[in-house]
């Protein structure tokens, strides 16, 4: 949602009245303050004479905000006016490469929200708290939580969403079947190639249990809540990206309304530190961009639930690889999270062994004593997709420790308990151990076959019906 008012406002300008118009309007768009919130990006470099712009991390961020909503329009009868993240993207782009790439966090991701909240909670409830505090807390939390920089923000809200749609005359997709989600007001009737109005548009995004018109009746057709949503987001940001860029957002009148009437009505909000030379640059930079090009990723989540509530948490193990993009890394091997409990009793133990993890690049969460201060040997517990992430942290440790599998993989960090036999950590790891050769297991047979010789006979597999064809979750440019 967020990436394609990104696209067209950053979209190729056809003239110096244009960049200079655009660059007086862009200096419009309410400013946020983020004090010392924001990473600030590494510093430009020059490589045999030319200049290389740093790689930049926008958390793009649509919020379900019904203020500038007109009085009549249906939504402000189904939703009050606390203000909660609707959707959240960061969006790296690397100019010296011009690649770009989106991660999508799961608005229901269970995290530890910053200060001043300080407790567990759904990662989109920290807007809640309001301004520049509520924008600053969820910009701290994307921080410490996925250990990626955030270097700029930009937030619309609904209006600002529709108004991008109107502006471009809607988005024409391919339908299968008629199309509903009666909780986010959206239904499609028609099918073929439609164009989606922009309340159309707006309820698609955010659909999370998606129904089908099949054989005279409705049936779900994708029941995963945020986690389809998120697919059908990124599909329609390119769809609608490759259509902005063929209608003509080259064309100075096209720009015009976009700017008049979306950036300039305050639906838009930006951080304090973007200039509108920023903005512009990286327009130039990125002004023959694909849509196809665009590399869309999704954080690996589990499913949970906290009392009542239904949430997503993050599989430590398999994320790592993805946030390394964001990171700027090649190295992942360190990157995991990690909680560190005193086992032993010792004063401040817990903190010095944060310090000399840190120093090797490891990445701790938070320190804290452990249930009691009798573990004789030192602990490293693991959910089933961090093995690989427990033996590298156990490498580092002077003195090993014993590691363990927890049950399931519940989303949470490595956990390292400090035992009696704590002894420092290494300069440098251990080498990895051989891995045992374990014996691939044969069939067995019975005695009267292995006496025969002959092969025990099978019987043909009994065909299995062809299961009814579920239309697709998710919608699709025409042509």
């Amino acid at each position: 949602m967020l990436a394609l008012n990104i696209g067209i406002i950053f979209s190729a300008l056809g003239s110096a009245v244009v960049l200079a118009y655009t660059r007086e309007t862009v200096s419009t768009i309410p400013r946020i303050g983020f004090g010392s919130s924001l990473t600030a990006p590494e510093e430009e470099q020059t490589l045999e004479g030319v200049d290389i712009e740093p790689a930049l991390n926008f958390l793009l961020v649509g919020v379900d905000s019904i203020g500038n909503l007109p009085p009549d329009h249906p939504l402000r009868f189904t939703r009050d006016l606390t203000t909660l993240t609707d959707t959240m993207i960061v969006l790296r782009v690397e100019p010296e490469t011009g690649d770009a790439h989106a991660i999508s966090i799961p608005r229901d991701l269970w995290v530890p929200i910053a200060e001043p909240v300080g407790y567990e909670s759904k990662i989109n409830g920290a807007l809640a708290l309001g301004g520049q505090v509520g924008r600053e807390t969820l910009v701290t939390t994307v921080q410490d939580f996925l250990q990626i920089p955030i270097h700029r923000y930009l937030e619309v809200d609904f209006n600002g969403f529709l108004g991008l749609v109107r502006e471009i005359g809607g988005v024409e997709v391919f339908v299968e079947f008629p199309l509903r989600d009666p909780k986010a007001q959206f239904l499609v009737e028609q099918t073929g190639c439609v164009t989606l109005t922009p309340d159309q548009a707006l309820g698609y995004v955010r659909s999370r249990t998606l129904e089908a018109l099949v054989d005279g009746g409705w049936r779900v057709i994708d029941g995963r809540g945020d986690l389809g949503r998120i697919d059908r987001q990124q599909d329609f940001l390119v769809v609608a990206l490759k259509q902005a860029f063929q209608a003509g957002l080259t064309n100075p009148s096209t720009l015009k309304g976009i700017i008049d009437n979306v950036v300039t009505q305050e639906y838009l909000t930006l951080d304090d530190v973007t200039t509108p030379n920023d903005l512009v640059d990286l327009a130039q930079e990125f002004s023959s961009f694909d849509a196809d090009e665009l590399n869309r990723l999704t954080l690996p989540v589990v499913l949970d639930t906290v009392g009542e509530a239904s949430v997503v948490r993050l599989v430590e193990g398999e994320a790592q690889d993805e946030l390394a993009i964001f990171r700027g890394e090649s190295d992942t091997s360190r990157a995991f999270r990690i909680v560190i409990r005193n086992g032993n009793g010792e004063g401040g133990l817990a903190q010095q062994v944060q310090f000399a993890l840190e120093v090797h690049g490891f990445r701790v969460q938070d320190t804290s004593n452990a249930d009691n201060f009798l573990y004789e040997r030192t602990i490293v517990r693991h959910d089933p997709s961090q093995v690989d992430s427990a033996i590298e942290l156990e490498r580092w440790l002077a003195a090993g420790a014993i590691i363990e599998s927890r049950a399931d993989d519940a989303g949470r960090p490595v956990e390292i308990i400090v035992g009696a036999d704590w002894d420092g950590v290494l300069n440098e790891p251990r080498a990895l151990a051989t891995p045992t050769e374990v014996p691939v297991a044969t069939p067995s047979t019975t005695s009267s076959d292995q006496v025969s010789g002959q092969p025990v006979p099978t019987a043909a597999p009994t065909p299995t019906p062809s299961p009814t064809p579920i239309p697709a979750a998710t919608i699709r440019g025409c042509g």
